[in-house]
């Protein structure tokens, strides 16, 4: 039986119907094997979240004008068929309730005429993208409309992101236009500022649990390299153990926010591999540990060339199994110490895998 309020035409929740042991026993067999090339020993349990509903504070939903109002919800392509088929989602049980809510209040405040192509939401953040440019987004003068029928809710913060070009790609990263509240907003749980495209991990005390591993089998390296650092917790997490910590991460608002939410570490902008001759650099001759979280492609080629020849240790956060497994095989002269699975999207069909590397040769 699915979830209440889950919509049956729904395609996002592939293992809705599956009690969480079963879940979890299907991912953890199948991250096996799509990695076949290690020792079977060096698996370890895949890890649960408590919570399987309410949890996602994350939300990106096409906005369509069906029955006389904006709705909000997810495409479903079908075979046979060109064009994907829009499910409306409106009580989703595994979104916050409280951006179920926004969404509802938005209804009425939205006109037919905007150019609206998506609905965001990024922990206290509402984003509206608009298929079109910068100066007709900022005609559709919605901010203190907004704000009064958002008052009280989880939507601390609204922007228009205008993206004429938006599709596959919903955000443009230069087309924010403020309507209210303030830039960036303070995480509780993580302890994190972040602003309204900042990627966060959808189940923070897994991400924790992970990030805990992974600083036991650094052993508390005294020089840490961080890649693709993103907010900046890990960052923290290095240089509250004493570690003399560099960061590399491409976003500029995520660099702006690691520099707030870890001042002690240095933070480069920009590709990890066109940031290979600082981190040579500020290394000066020191052998180091890294930590990385890439996105879904993975390593470039350079970087891992520059991990195993420079790094004594890696802790390898994946959100890609098949890149992983790619990764791992380019590191020659290196030995697969564990994988852990994390379950950071319960009741989909997805998982996070961290693995702990370390060089032999």
């Amino acid at each position: 039986m699915i979830p209440q309020g889950c919509v049956a035409a729904c395609p996002a929740c592939e293992h809705r119907e599956l009690s969480p042991e079963e879940s979890l026993r299907k991912k953890s067999e199948a991250l096996r094997s799509l990695i076949p090339d290690v020792d079977p020993g060096v698996w370890k349990p895949i890890r649960g979240a408590r919570e399987s509903l309410g949890y996602r504070r994350r939300i990106t939903l096409h906005a369509e004008w069906r029955q006389n109002a904006w709705q909000f919800g997810v495409l479903r392509r079908r075979p046979g068929r060109k064009k994907p088929e829009f499910v409306a989602i409106p009580d989703c049980p595994v979104h916050d309730p409280g951006w179920n809510e926004v969404f509802r209040r938005l209804q009425p405040v939205l006109p037919k005429e905007m150019p609206l192509s998506f609905v965001a939401a990024s922990g206290g953040f509402l984003s509206l993208v608009l298929k079109c440019g910068a100066e007709d987004a900022k005609r559709w003068g919605l901010g203190p409309a907004l704000e009064k029928a958002l008052e009280g809710s989880v939507a601390q913060a609204a922007f228009l992101n205008a993206h004429a070009a938006a599709g596959d790609r919903v955000l443009n990263s230069k087309g924010w236009i403020p309507l209210y509240g303030p830039s960036l907003l303070h995480d509780g749980e993580l302890g994190l500022w972040y602003g309204p495209d900042s990627f966060q991990q959808l189940v923070p005390e897994l991400y924790r649990e992970s990030v805990e591993e992974a600083a036991a089998f650094l052993r508390g390296g005294e020089t840490v390299v961080d890649l693709c650092s993103g907010l900046g917790y890990t960052l923290r997490r290095w240089t509250q153990a004493g570690a003399d910590t560099v960061g590399v991460e491409l976003g500029g608002g995520a660099v702006a926010a690691c520099q707030k939410n870890a001042p002690q570490a240095l933070v480069l902008r920009g590709r990890c591999s066109e940031r290979v001759p600082q981190l040579d650099a500020w290394l000066s001759g020191r052998a180091c540990v890294v930590y990385a979280n890439p996105p879904r492609l993975g390593m470039e080629d350079e970087v891992l060339e520059w991990i195993r020849e420079r790094a004594v240790r890696l802790a390898y956060l994946s959100c890609s199994p098949g890149t992983l497994r790619r990764d791992i095989l380019a590191l020659r002269g290196w030995r697969v110490v564990s994988l852990t699975p994390f379950d950071f999207f319960p009741l989909t069909r997805h998982a996070e895998m961290l693995a702990c590397l370390e060089r032999v040769s």
